[in-house]
């Protein structure tokens, strides 16, 4: 990988929804580049403060009925 990769790349990466043939590459990239490993490092910060934020929200029916008004 020549280039950084855009942004939705990291995403696919921590969803594990990056193909196989490109986990090898897109790691050794983000190890020597410390760019985007921050930005790795953010997005896992910030999917870690989201789950545990949904785990602690729970709605109820109406609750959430109305959000989709």
């Amino acid at each position: 990988m020549s280039m950084c990769p855009k942004k939705d790349i990291h995403s696919l990466y921590l969803d594990d929804e990056l193909p196989s043939e490109y986990k090898a590459e897109y790691e050794s990239h983000v190890k020597n580049c410390p760019k985007c490993a921050k930005e790795l490092k953010v997005l896992e910060s910030l999917r870690s403060l989201m789950q545990a934020n949904d785990s602690a929200t729970e709605l109820s029916p109406s609750e959430l009925n109305s959000s989709f008004d």
